[in-house]
């Protein structure tokens, strides 16, 4: 996914076939913000 102000976003399941844990990474250039979401 892009368009977020030059970064880009990566995202992956935490549990294969599991849709309520995250880890995504943000990216541009030498910046990096790991991220992780959960949904109850």
């Amino acid at each position: 996914m892009s368009g977020c102000d030059g970064f880009t976003l990566a995202i992956r399941q935490v549990f294969p076939g599991e849709r309520d844990a995250w880890l995504g990474v943000f990216e541009s250039g030498e910046l990096r913000l790991d991220v992780v979401g959960h949904l109850e």
